[in-house]
């Protein structure tokens, strides 16, 4: 008897399935709704932040270093979010 003749077998593979469908998929989507919906809208200001925060620094800079450094620190803090 072949794996798909096997009504023991077909049954045990749609009850799986349906585990599958009614529990991890649903999960998944529900996971991927608050990542897309929640998580990833605060990372979209990250490039404006990172400007301001060198700007902020900048002005504060008593020479060509100091300027130079606000720039790197800026970047850096962009890279490290």
């Amino acid at each position: 008897m072949k794996k798909s003749e096997n009504p023991v077998v077909n049954y045990l593979d749609q009850v799986t399935a349906n585990v599958i469908t009614g529990n991890y998929i649903r999960d998944i989507q529900l996971f991927s709704q608050s990542l897309r919906e929640q998580v990833l809208p605060n990372f979209s200001t990250l490039e404006v932040e990172a400007k301001q925060l060198g700007e902020a620094l900048y002005i504060n800079s008593q020479n060509q270093y100091e300027a130079e450094a606000a720039h790197e620190k800026s970047k850096a803090w962009f890279f490290s979010m």
